[in-house]
C-alpha cells in the first residue's frame, strides 16, 4: 500500500499530464502556465505536447470547432485547427502549439525573442490564410504557409512514411523555402538549416530527405544578395545533391547541379589570392552505421557558383574538401573558432587497429585537430589545445 502511495505521489510531484479530452488539455494548459521552476515547465511541456498530439487525432474536427477553451487559445482558418498557449521563460516567451489540418496533427514549443509582458496575439488574415503576430505586427509567430510547410517537412524526415508518399511533400517545401528565402521569420521552422555569411551576400537554406532503407539526400537553396548599379539584386539558386556521382569528394570541384549535399550550420569567409571563398561545416546523412561531417568551400567566379578548392592544405597533401565518416553511435564536434580563425574538430581513430579503415568502427579519441586561416588557405594543425577555447 504505501509503495502505491509513493507511486501515485510521485507522479503527482512530477506533473506528468495524463490528459484525455480537449477539457483536460485545457486544465493541463492552465498548471503550466502558472509553474515557476523552468525545468518543471520544460518536463511536463513535453507531456502536454504528446497528449496534445493524442488527442487531437482522436477528436473529430466538429468537436474542436465547439469547443470553448478557458486558457488556450483557439485559432480556426480553412481545415486548420490550432490550440496554443504563451509562456514567459525569463526574458523570452515561447509559443507552445498543437495544430490538426489535412489529416495531420503536430504539436511543438518555440522560443520567440522580444515579445513584450502582456502582449496580444493578433491574427492577420491574408493570400495565404493567417499569421499570428503580436500588436505590433512585427513579430510572427507562426502562420498558415509555415505551419503546412512544417508538416511537410516532418513528413521528409518521417523513415516510417512511404517514399512515394514524399513526392507531394517534397514540392510543398521546394516552393515554401523558395517564397520565404529572404524572409527574416524561421521560427517555425526547426528542420530548415540557415545560415548567412559574414559580409551580408551569402545565404543558404538546407535540408534533408529521410528514405524507409535510412539512406538520404540533402535539397536547398543558395540566395546571393548583390549590388547591381546600387541596386540591391537578389538571385536564388537551388541546390541538386548529386552525390552518388560523386567518386572522389575530397578532390572534386562540384557545382549547384552537382552538389555534395550536406545540412550546413556554419559559414565563415577566407580570402586566398583575392578569391573568396565561403566555408561551409555541416553533416550529411546517419545510415544506421555512418555518420558524415563535411567542410566544403562555396565560391563565385566569371559569374558561376563553384563548390570545393585545392586550399586544404594537409601536410603533403591537398584537398577541395573534407569529409569525415565515423560511427553512427559516436558524436564529432566540428566548429569554425572565429577567435582563433581555426575549424576545430575531433580527432577520429579506430575503436581497435585492426579496424583501421572501417569508418563505422571510428570515433574521437579526445584530441582534437584543426585548420587555420592563413593567407594560403586552410592550413591543417595536429593536436590543437582546446581547454582555454
Amino acid at each position: 500500500m504505501k509503495k502505491i502511495i509513493l507511486i501515485a505521489s510521485f507522479v503527482l510531484a512530477c506533473g506528468v499530464l495524463f490528459s484525455q479530452s480537449l477539457a483536460d488539455l485545457d486544465s493541463a494548459a492552465t498548471r503550466l502556465l502558472a509553474l515557476a521552476d523552468v525545468n518543471r515547465y520544460r518536463f511536463q511541456r513535453t507531456n502536454w505536447m504528446e497528449n496534445a498530439e493524442k488527442i487531437l487525432t482522436n477528436t473529430d474536427s466538429a468537436q474542436i470547432a465547439d469547443f470553448q477553451p478557458k486558457r488556450l487559445r483557439k485559432v480556426l482558418v480553412g481545415d486548420a485547427q490550432i490550440l496554443y498557449f504563451i509562456k514567459r521563460i525569463g526574458r523570452r516567451s515561447e509559443v507552445c502549439w498543437v495544430a490538426k489540418t489535412d489529416g495531420k496533427v503536430r504539436a511543438h514549443a518555440d522560443e520567440i525573442d522580444d515579445i513584450p509582458q502582456g502582449f496580444v496575439p493578433v491574427l492577420i488574415p491574408n493570400s495565404e490564410g493567417f499569421e499570428i503576430c503580436d500588436s505590433t505586427k512585427t513579430k510572427i509567430l507562426f502562420s498558415m504557409r509555415n505551419l503546412k510547410l512544417r508538416l511537410a517537412m516532418d513528413d521528409l524526415a518521417d523513415i516510417d512514411l512511404a517514399d512515394e508518399k514524399k513526392t507531394e511533400a517534397e514540392k510543398i517545401v521546394a516552393e515554401g523555402i523558395e517564397a520565404i528565402a529572404n524572409s527574416q521569420t524561421f521560427n517555425d521552422l526547426p528542420r530548415l538549416y540557415i545560415v548567412d555569411s559574414p559580409d551580408g551576400e551569402v545565404r543558404l537554406l538546407t535540408y534533408m530527405i529521410a528514405y524507409s532503407d535510412l539512406t538520404s539526400r540533402c535539397a536547398g537553396l543558395l540566395v546571393h544578395k548583390e549590388l547591381v548599379n546600387k541596386k540591391e539584386q537578389i538571385r536564388i539558386y537551388p541546390l541538386h545533391d548529386e552525390t552518388e556521382k560523386i567518386r572522389s569528394p575530397e578532390r572534386a570541384k562540384t557545382s549547384l547541379t552537382k552538389w555534395f549535399g550536406a545540412v550546413y550550420n556554419q559559414i565563415a569567409e577566407i580570402t586566398v589570392d583575392r578569391q573568396k571563398y565561403y566555408t561551409l561545416l555541416g553533416y550529411k546523412s546517419n545510415d544506421g552505421l555512418v555518420k558524415t561531417r563535411v567542410i566544403d568551400l562555396l565560391w563565385l567566379r566569371g559569374g558561376k557558383w563553384q563548390f570545393g578548392a585545392p586550399i586544404f592544405k594537409h601536410e603533403r597533401a591537398t584537398y577541395h574538401r573534407r569529409v569525415f565518416r565515423y560511427s553512427a553511435n559516436a558524436n564529432m564536434m566540428l566548429r569554425y573558432d572565429a577567435k582563433q580563425k581555426t575549424i576545430i574538430f575531433d580527432h577520429l581513430a579506430p575503436s581497435n587497429s585492426m579496424f583501421n579503415g572501417e569508418a563505422r568502427f571510428y570515433g574521437p579519441d579526445f584530441t582534437y585537430d584543426g585548420y587555420e586561416r592563413t593567407k594560403n588557405g586552410w592550413e591543417f594543425k595536429s593536436e590543437i589545445d582546446v581547454r582555454n577555447d
